[in-house]
């Protein structure tokens, strides 16, 4: 039963993919026995996916069939969510049934920089100084414990760069989010991804900064390889998309400089993660699925979400 739920599982990792933009989601997906944990996932990502160990309906011992009733419940932030969800499971059970492609999103890396002492420099990243004055090392700012700094030191006409290595390359589609903080000013900063370890064929987002910040924002930038586009995320409203120009996706870049030959900038770096599309291994013994989508949309007040249920009918070759 579990190996079963935990097949149900990874086929329900796949709706977090979507061909189409606009039906993208992020969520977290687990059975009911660890809804303690799942309740510990990040503000940032409050979309849940949970099921359980199912129920068998139907033994053909002739044919060796095995149908189970699972029940998927769908935690959302929001109806719009909840909808993209629902949506997303319909199209990828007709997708799993005819034998389409399917994908799922796996993690190249995610750093939270927690694991480096205040002052050390970022272990597992490479750094490119460009007077050698620059301060390159974890700091606490704001809100945030530890993160990475990118202090131009008051060095005029210097900048930084800090890189880290791609090992999933040659993907079709890559995610990547962060935190990002400054403070002052006139200063020009670039996060995203480079086909090489020096600044330069860098595709992200890149923002002249003025005045001083006193506020973290997130990041999100999607980068789609096939379609040779980008589109960039603050605060999970979109900020435009642009041509990926077909560069190698090699290295995360991160990138600081100082303009106008005044500044003593410094980039504050947090909660760094690299996802990217890899095809869904469909598991031998799982044959076919159905949904009864009869369910009941409903708003819970006190978590502030909306929640619905549905029961799946998987069939598998095995008991």
């Amino acid at each position: 039963m579990v190996d079963k739920l935990d097949k149900v599982k990874s086929f329900l990792e796949t709706l977090r993919y979507s061909v189409i933009a606009s039906q993208f989601v992020k969520f977290k997906v687990d059975d009911e026995t660890n809804v303690a944990e799942v309740s510990q996932v990040s503000s940032l990502n409050t979309n849940k996916i949970f099921t359980s160990n199912p129920e068998l309906i139907f033994v053909d011992t002739y044919s060796r069939r095995y149908e189970y009733l699972y029940t998927i419940e769908i935690d959302a932030e929001n109806q719009d969510t909840l909808d993209k969800i629902f949506n997303n499971l319909v199209d990828n059970i007709e997708s799993f049934n005819t034998r389409n492609t399917l994908y799922t999103i796996e993690t190249d890396f995610e750093d939270n920089f927690d694991a480096n002492a205040i002052d050390a420099a970022p272990s597992g990243w490479s750094i490119t100084g460009g007077s050698g004055l620059e301060l390159i090392n974890i700091k606490s700012h704001l809100t945030h414990d530890k993160c990475l700094s990118m202090n131009l030191n008051s060095d005029d006409f210097s900048s930084c760069t800090v890189t880290k290595a791609i090992t999933n390359t040659a993907k079709n589609y890559y995610i990547l989010t962060l935190n990002r903080a400054y403070t002052k000013y006139d200063n020009l900063n670039m996060v995203g991804l480079d086909a090489n370890a020096a600044y330069g064929s860098t595709k992200g987002y890149e923002k002249a900064l003025g005045n001083s910040d006193t506020t973290w924002e997130k990041i999100e930038i999607r980068f789609d390889v096939t379609a040779n586009t980008y589109e960039v995320f603050i605060d999970d409203v979109s900020d435009g998309s642009a041509s990926y120009d077909s560069i190698s996706a090699t290295y995360v870049m991160l990138f600081n400089q100082a303009n106008a030959g005044t500044s003593d900038g410094i980039l504050y770096i947090d909660d760094v993660k690299l996802e990217y599309f890899e095809q869904y291994i469909r598991p031998t013994d799982m044959i076919f699925m159905k949904l009864f989508p009869q369910a009941t949309q409903k708003y819970n007040p006190r978590t502030q979400s909306w929640n619905a249920k549905y029961k799946i009918r998987v069939q598998f070759s095995s008991t």
